[in-house]
């Protein structure tokens, strides 16, 4: 009786010391093996815009680059504001973006204003208007469309609240996103469209079993192919050839079609082959899968469109 006292004490000590680490390692999430190339990807698609200046919106051409932004507040991404305000500041490209040349790049101004009241949104670039839209419809904004390092842009946005007020009560306005996105010079690939493969890809093939090992196997080769290390030793060309390597048509092979429900399309039928279509999801409604289509749905909003709909209720009748 007594050896048993001791053995559950023994055991009762053996769990109080290893219950916890138990639980811990249990609740981290593994470690995401693609995450490195990633990260490296979207460094070299996207340069934040955290630090603006914000000015009350009476002053007149705030979008004048010869403005002394010195002299206005300070605002950060995210930070909130009420009333009607001028927002600027000075962007101006790099030579290279974590080892990317961004020569002959095309940039856009990716911006995104959130109110609680109605507002419209003008946005400048080096004193002339390059955008007028609203809070719901605010897409990437073209820039540059042939970059040069030391090119400067002076941006402004003008944001006219209604002073309604929102739904929710209140008035404030805030800078939800600003960023510049990276679309690649003139006959090089496009590594923001690898990115958005290479994400696309994983919840599919986490999807569905039949044909799974493959599947995983050819995105594993896919990755493994982009060698972010070119980029540190400045070998422009050897990272873009293992971009079109990693999107060649040798890497991906179909194995098989899944059908997918998917709202809002015809009878909510989509069929997606599996690497046939070279881990591009088909972002266009009912369409096929062409690289354009992801490039369109990054710029703008393709979904629901009554055209696109039609277009989807036409081809479900046909089939």
């Amino acid at each position: 009786m007594k050896s048993r006292k001791h053995l559950w004490l023994v055991v009762a000590v053996c769990v109080a010391l290893f219950a916890p680490s138990i639980l811990s390692a249990q609740s981290t999430p593994p470690a995401d093996p693609y995450k490195p190339v990633l990260d490296r990807l979207h460094a070299i698609t996207a340069i934040p815009l955290d630090d603006w200046r914000i000015h009350d919106a009476d002053l007149a051409h705030g979008e004048d680059p010869s403005q002394d932004l010195t002299t206005w507040q300070a605002i950060k991404v995210h930070e909130d504001w009420e009333g009607s305000r001028w927002l600027a500041r000075t962007f101006q490209v790099p030579a290279q973006l974590e080892g990317y040349n961004l020569q002959g790049a095309r940039l856009l101004l990716d911006l995104h204003v959130g109110s609680a009241d109605s507002i419209q949104i003008s946005v400048f670039a080096n004193g002339s208007m390059v955008a007028r839209t609203d809070e719901d419809s605010e897409v990437p904004i073209p820039l540059i469309e042939n970059a040069q390092p030391g090119q400067q842009v002076f941006i402004a946005v003008r944001v006219v609240d209604s002073g309604g007020g929102g739904c929710c009560g209140g008035h404030a306005s805030r800078l939800e996103n600003a960023e510049i996105r990276i679309e690649p010079a003139s006959g090089r690939p496009d590594a923001a469209l690898m990115r958005l493969q290479i994400l696309s890809a994983e919840p599919l093939i986490a999807a569905y079993e039949d044909g799974k090992a493959e599947r995983q196997q050819q995105l594993d080769a896919a990755v493994n192919a982009v060698n972010v290390k070119a980029l540190d030793a400045n070998d422009q060309a050897g990272f873009d050839a293992s971009l079109r390597d990693a999107q060649s048509n040798s890497r991906f092979r179909s194995s098989g079609t899944a059908t997918l429900t998917w709202p809002g399309c015809g009878r909510g039928r989509k069929r997606l082959k599996w690497f046939a279509i070279r881990l591009e999801p088909r972002f266009n409604s009912c369409a096929s899968t062409p690289t354009s289509n992801l490039r369109r749905a990054r710029r703008r909003h393709t979904f629901g469109s009554k055209k696109n709909i039609r277009r989807c209720s036409r081809k479900s009748r046909s089939e």
